[in-house]
């Protein structure tokens, strides 16, 4: 059991996550993206600007897709 959250990343309470993996992949595939992902992670960066959890969605050759679990905001990282 891991009682602290990572360094670089803030804890997610869990209950406030609006919008599940599959929610988020219909998303992305709304936007045309049709390929498989290799991983997907939710978390919370500790960085300026991001104010909310989002699901990354790595991709073997496109990079990886980001959404945001409270505005669904959607981001494409080649």
């Amino acid at each position: 059991m891991v009682t602290h959250h990572l360094v670089g990343a803030r804890a997610i309470p869990v209950l406030s996550v609006q919008l599940d993996t599959a929610d988020a992949d219909r998303l992305i595939r709304d936007t045309g993206y049709t390929g498989p992902y290799s991983s997907i992670q939710l978390n919370w960066p500790l960085a300026p600007g991001v104010i909310e959890p989002v699901y990354n969605f790595r991709t073997p050759s496109a990079g990886y897709w980001s959404v945001g679990v409270y505005t669904g905001r959607i981001s494409h990282h080649a």
